[in-house]
């Protein structure tokens, strides 16, 4: 009699580990079938299968149906079946797929590389697929990107990484250089150039605006032009263009020649130039000319564009008109230490002598014997009126002053009658006398007699060389002020000879 089978073998299905699963596999036979049992009346009973192998369908899975054989001690057998199943019901693990992240549009990275697992050492295929999700400007949209892995047994993961694209980046923007033009322009020039503009996701719009007034642009002010980049989420970057005027003024003023003797006519020049980049408009150049240089005539040349018509005596004031990198010469005749001429006296003398005396020390004193004014010029220009500081004698055949000058020098009396010539500057019938009056050296000077019947006689004389300076000006607008050049210039008065005119 066979054995009698207690406990028929049950099935048992296990998931995947990738490896046969070879410990359950073992354990299951082992265990004839995890829970089979059998008896026999005579003898005991021995348990054998006749596993061989599991089939392959996908990865490291697979099935056998086992025949478990119980045998007594006598050779009787009885049987029973079970099936050993490894079964892949678990998802492949995606790795590498990075997490939802905002970015400029223009750092958008790459698509990822995820890699795949499988518990059961399955083959894993990936599938990517990208949507782009277009936002409210072309540079702003969202990308969601999916990732599909799938195995030999067709379970699957699915990620899904989302990129929010947005364009928060001004654009680059590049001004033109800035534009000099003139004072003159009614307006801003059509060319100033234009501004150039990039974006790190795409195309610019430029544009640009001008902080003028609404009468237009005025005088020599200086203008902004306002470029702005725009991309196309409307981002914006500006830069300013100056739109302005410059001018570069100088100046030279040069005797010719530079030793001039006394009562000659002779010339001096001044050169004003522009060297841009604007033309100098309206430039002013004026010059004090000196009343040792009787100043006899102004010229500019043939075609200058320019006027000198508000000059008057010794006063030179011309208005000019300097093209960028041009010049004017403004050429000024006089005579060198003039005498006092047969004319009306400029004080109104009616009786008596009007005087001008040039000292070494760089005053000047000047006046009228008839009741005044007497006038005292200081080195740096200051005149002031010593009239009350003087004391004037006159008589029928002289009229002199006593002169108290400033400092701790003593009073001297100075002759004005013509016969005292002041040879060397000292005076031979009265003072400055050499040796106690030595800060007052007489350098030029002339005297002209009047009576009731008008003018009588002149007489003068430069009795030592002296020098006289000069200083010329300009001065011209543009957009940054008033540019205001000068130079000095000096020219030496020589001693010719007496002169007496009657």
């Amino acid at each position: 009699t066979a054995p009698v089978i207690d406990v028929a073998a049950s099935d048992l299905t296990v998931e995947c580990d990738g490896a046969g699963n070879d410990a359950q596999l073992q354990a299951w036979l082992a265990s004839i079938g995890n829970t089979g049992a059998a008896s026999d009346t005579c003898s005991d009973v021995t348990w054998t299968n006749d596993y061989t192998a599991l089939s392959d369908d996908c990865g490291a899975t697979g099935s056998a149906l086992v025949t478990f054989t119980a045998t007594d001690d006598c050779g009787n057998a009885s049987t029973t079946q079970a099936t050993f199943t490894i079964e892949d019901t678990t998802d492949p693990v995606l790795a590498g797929v990075p997490g939802d992240e905002t970015v400029e549009c223009s750092e958008v990275p790459d698509p990822a590389s995820p890699t795949a697992s499988d518990n059961c050492d399955a083959d894993v295929d990936i599938a990517f697929v990208e949507e782009r999700i277009d936002g409210d400007c072309p540079n702003n949209y969202t990308l969601a990107r999916t990732w599909t892995a799938t195995d030999d047994c067709g379970n699957e993961s699915v990620e899904t990484q989302v990129i929010t694209v947005q364009d928060t980046t001004p654009p680059i923007i590049n001004c033109p250089v800035d534009v000099f033009i003139s004072c003159t322009d009614d307006y801003l020039p059509s060319s100033t150039g234009f501004a150039t503009g990039s974006d790190n996701c795409g195309d610019v719009t430029i544009t640009y605006t001008d902080a003028l007034p609404d009468e237009g642009r005025q005088n020599c002010e200086e203008f902004i032009r306002t470029w702005t980049a725009t991309d196309a989420c409307g981002n914006e970057a500006s830069c300013d263009q100056k739109i302005t005027t410059k001018i570069d003024l100088s100046i030279i003023k040069t005797f010719n020649p530079t030793e001039v003797p006394q009562g000659t006519l002779q010339t001096f020049t001044i050169v004003v130039s522009n060297a841009g980049p604007s033309d100098a408009v309206d430039v002013s150049v004026t010059d004090v000319v000196d009343p040792i240089l009787e100043v006899t005539s102004i010229s500019l040349p043939m075609m200058s564009i320019g006027d000198c018509t508000d000059s008057a005596g010794n006063n030179i004031d011309c208005t000019l008109q300097i093209p960028a990198g041009g010049s004017e010469t403004i050429t000024v005749e006089y005579l060198t230490a003039p005498f006092f001429d047969g004319g009306v006296s400029p004080y109104g003398t009616g009786f008596g002598d009007d005087f001008y005396f040039v000292f070494l020390n760089g005053y000047i004193l000047e006046g009228s014997t008839d009741n005044g004014p007497v006038k005292l010029t200081y080195p740096n220009g200051t005149q002031v009126d010593i009239t009350n500081d003087v004391t004037i004698v006159t008589s029928l055949t002289r009229n002199d002053i006593i002169f108290d000058p400033p400092g701790d020098d003593p009073a001297f009396e100075l002759h004005l009658s013509c016969s005292d010539p002041f040879t060397d500057g000292w005076g031979q019938s009265g003072g400055p006398v050499q040796g106690v009056d030595n800060n007052w050296q007489i350098a030029f000077f002339t005297i002209a007699r009047y009576n009731p019947q008008g003018f009588l006689k002149s007489c003068g004389n430069v009795v030592n060389n002296f020098d006289v300076p000069n200083t010329a000006t300009a001065m011209g607008d543009d957009s940054f002020g008033t540019q205001t050049v000068s130079d000095d210039a000096t020219v030496q008065s020589t001693d010719c000879r007496p002169m007496v005119s009657d």
